[in-house]
């Protein structure tokens, strides 16, 4: 199934913020507090808050098929200077957010990539299944010709993301594709084991989430069933 880019269907926002607050010494923990509920101290990034690019690739609306556009994507031209972006989603056709380190391939690596052999280094994927969008924040379904406006917020001094609009929920089989890596901490295996992939409902309490792991490679991977905040710690 022939598949193609709809770059102006998705209207990409970067928005300009403070500059961040120094990380304290590499691998440390914290605990910041949460407005909404105790969190677990979350993992730090490794030499200050990365460089980060965001894309999102889509099928086409030529019919159902397997999604595999990565050798087709184009990556948006905003880079994640400011940690928060937002796209348009479509419910009746499948997509890919994507966020890489921009500093390793992120920004205009798929021109690139053919010819150097070298692909973007990943942080987060998330792979949105055609018809998954299934209930707004406020209880309305989302009809299958619907479009929802989605916000994807990465902390600039922990590995902790915030997905909006916080609430929304997918269709109950839970469709939806969630991976982090983290392999670019440098953790040892020894210590990468005893970690977990931390999530909190709107209004809730953080707790582990069921997920795949592996920590020779530094990921997780989990489907979920709603949009909310995720973390990586012990």
């Amino acid at each position: 199934m022939r598949r193609r880019l709809a770059p102006w269907f998705f209207a990409v926002l970067a928005l300009g913020c403070a500059e961040p607050a120094a990380p304290p010494p590499d691998g440390a923990l914290t605990d910041r507090g949460d407005p909404a509920g105790i969190r677990p101290p979350a993992l730090r990034w490794v030499g200050g808050p990365p460089a980060l690019t965001m894309r999102v690739e889509v099928e086409s609306d030529s019919g159902p098929g397997d999604l595999n556009l990565a050798a087709r994507a184009v990556p948006l031209p905003q880079p994640l200077e400011t940690y928060w972006a937002g796209t348009w989603l479509a419910n009746w056709r499948s997509a890919v957010l994507r966020l890489d380190y921009a500093d390793e391939g992120g920004a205009g690596a798929d021109q690139g990539e053919a010819r150097s052999g070298r692909s973007s280094r990943p942080f987060l994927k998330l792979v949105v299944p055609r018809g998954a969008l299934y209930r707004r924040p406020d209880g309305q379904p989302i009809k299958p010709w619907e479009w929802v406006w989605v916000t994807v917020r990465v902390d600039s001094e922990e590995v902790l993301v915030h997905f909006g609009p916080s609430g929304l929920q997918f269709t109950p089989a839970c469709p939806v594709l969630l991976q982090i890596w983290y392999d670019r901490l440098g953790l040892a295996d020894s210590t990468a084991r005893g970690l977990k992939l931390w999530h909190r409902e709107p209004g809730g309490d953080w707790v582990p989430l069921p997920a795949e792991h592996s920590a020779a490679e530094g990921w997780f991977k989990a489907k979920i069933c709603g949009f909310s905040s995720y973390q990586i710690s012990y």
